[in-house]
């Protein structure tokens, strides 16, 4: 099961970017050794912000960060150290930035 991670907002500086996730645990921070280093003017990232991991057949995002990560429209964060599931659509929250998620189900046929 794929992941595609789309920039939908981010620091004016900052051209959006689109990337895909294969599997395995996946990054997202403005340190240097992030899998993905998001760039950030305000310092509003953690290092290592959040995490996206391939458990169980699903994906889930663990909270890493001080400020925190936050999945749709909720209002209060993951919670350090803590997870919560993906779905197909989700919207990150991680300082300035918002991210879609996209998961593509291996050896989906396209609709007729």
């Amino acid at each position: 099961m794929q992941l595609t991670l789309s920039v939908l907002r981010c620091p004016d500086s900052v051209v959006p970017e689109q990337r895909r996730v294969p599997g395995g645990d996946y990054v997202l921070g403005r340190g240097a050794d992030a899998s993905w280093v998001l760039p950030d003017p305000d310092r509003l990232l953690s290092k290592h912000h959040c995490v996206l991991e391939f458990r169980g057949g699903g994906w889930q995002v663990r909270d890493l960060s001080t400020n925190g990560t936050f999945v749709n429209h909720a209002t209060t964060p993951v919670g350090r150290d803590q997870v919560k599931m993906l779905e197909d659509g989700d919207r990150l929250r991680l300082g300035a930035y918002e991210i879609e998620v996209r998961v593509e189900q291996s050896g989906a046929q396209p609709s007729a």
